[in-house]
């Protein structure tokens, strides 16, 4: 997956500035991480060979069961590695040039966990702990997976039950799967905004910008 072609420069600039409006009113630091895929997920590959050889093995059987007379018996063998190393082949290679093929060959589980791993990684990596009040706050998209987290540091998630970002995730998860990920991710970033200032996260006379209000954009 290309992480550029779901973003361009005026989509990168609309996002900057949708994070320095929201914190405009509100002392909460807004960091929007967006992420191509979060694992390798190499398993994806090796079950999709294993499931390649199997059904080119049945494939060949059927096709020897209907036509018998399409095969030279002393040639069976080799037939018959010949396919399965086709079959295997074209199992292992295709799921690393389809996104629907290695969501199928991938379990939910799996995919949550390299999410969680990731998202723990980048509020470290930025620094998004590193604020006078602890206000910090992970917007974590992660575009091949569609899942978001959102990773509040301990000045919000005090004041923020962590139930209250539930609906900003959910839209604007809808709105990677619609193929608009970037109007999403503004309009997420203007919702934390509003329910920031809500739980009263309110700005000092004294505040300033302590984080980046730069999209982080990474490929993996």
């Amino acid at each position: 997956m290309n992480i550029e072609r779901f973003f361009s420069d005026s989509d990168l600039a609309a996002i900057r500035e949708a994070t320095r409006r929201a914190e405009e009113r509100t002392a909460g630091e807004i960091v929007p991480y967006i992420i191509a895929q979060c694992g390798a997920y190499s398993v994806a590959n090796w079950r999709g060979a294993t499931a390649g050889a199997a059904i080119g093995m049945i494939l060949l059987g059927l096709l020897h069961a209907l036509w018998p007379g399409w095969w030279r018996p002393d040639l069976f063998w080799a037939t018959a590695a010949a396919s399965a190393l086709a079959s295997t082949v074209l199992g292992l290679v295709l799921p690393s040039l389809s996104d629907r093929l290695r969501h199928l060959l991938l379990c939910a589980r799996e995919e949550q966990e390299a999410v969680q791993l990731r998202a723990n990684s980048a509020f470290l990596e930025q620094e998004v702990f590193n604020t006078r009040d602890r206000t910090g706050v992970l917007l974590f998209v992660a575009l091949f997976e569609r899942k978001v987290l959102l990773v509040a540091d301990s000045g919000i998630h005090a004041r923020i039950p962590p139930d209250q970002w539930q609906g900003i995730i959910d839209r604007l998860v809808e709105g990677i799967r619609r193929g608009a990920p970037a109007q999403a991710i503004i309009e997420a970033i203007g919702e934390c905004g509003v329910l920031l200032l809500a739980h009263r996260v309110e700005i000092r006379p004294d505040d300033t910008d302590e984080l980046s209000n730069e999209p982080r954009i990474q490929q993996r």
